[in-house]
């Protein structure tokens, strides 16, 4: 049996409320230390995290649910704001892949990297085309 393995990375973004971020911050967990990259410019303060292992979110219901966070995140943005996850893992060679998470105020959106690979093999190869991507 093999473990996951995966390094997770946001961009900087800003928030309306810094109050509200901090505690929604502070429900994050991880297998590893959880690395805040929070800056500040010109006046500005521009958020930021990573990890090396997943992140977790532990909602009001203090069950994991990454997506509340992402919703919790959403309310959060200016207008003009995007919030981006990445997560990149692996299990030994069986498996690599990549997850990335859009978040606008208006919409989110997510992507695997695999299925994006499968996706477009299709297109340029017709929707017969099949593969095995894990062993």
């Amino acid at each position: 049996m093999a473990n996951y393995y995966a390094t997770v990375r946001t961009n900087y973004f800003r928030v309306i409320n810094e109050e509200k971020y901090q505690k929604i911050f502070s429900k994050l967990s991880g297998e590893d230390t959880i690395h805040d990259f929070t800056k500040e410019e010109n006046g500005v303060i521009y958020h930021g995290f990573g990890s090396y292992g997943c992140v977790e979110y532990l909602n009001e219901d203090e069950d994991y649910d990454f997506d509340a966070f992402l919703k919790e995140i959403q309310d959060l943005l200016p207008n003009n704001e995007a919030f981006m996850y990445f997560e990149i893992g692996y299990e030994k060679l069986r498996y690599v892949n990549g997850t990335c998470y859009l978040v606008t105020r208006r919409e989110i959106k997510s992507m695997s990297l695999d299925s994006w690979a499968a996706n477009e093999a299709k297109n340029l190869i017709g929707d017969s085309y099949t593969t095995q991507m894990t062993y």
